[in-house]
């Protein structure tokens, strides 16, 4: 054990009350260890999501416009559709009752 003069004087004697060490009984109640790795590498392992939930709505969209052969685009005219042809069949309605309201009021 390489101990220097000062760690006698103040580390030790501070640490266990003021009591006289010498090196002898130093060297006889504290123990060197030495420890060596076999290798001095370190591996860093890092996880990360095999399937990512924005690669899960673009396979199900996929599908299904390979199944139901349809896109966004096509879904988005086909509301356009509907929404048109229901205010029309509406504004269709309201004409045919003023006219008929009409013919009964001049009548």
């Amino acid at each position: 054990v390489h101990l220097a003069p000062n760690i006698l004087s103040s580390g030790i004697n501070a640490e266990y009350g003021g009591s006289n060490w010498d090196i002898q009984k130093i060297r006889d109640n504290y123990l060197k260890v030495h420890i060596y790795f076999e290798e001095l590498s370190t591996l860093e392992m890092e996880r990360h999501p095999s399937y990512l939930i924005s690669n899960l709505i673009g396979d199900v969209g996929g599908q299904l416009g390979l199944l139901l052969g349809m896109n966004i685009c096509s879904l988005v005219q086909f509301t356009d559709y509907i929404i048109r042809f229901s205010f029309y069949q509406g504004v269709m309605r309201l004409i045919r009752y003023y006219r008929v309201k009409n013919k009964n009021d001049n009548k």
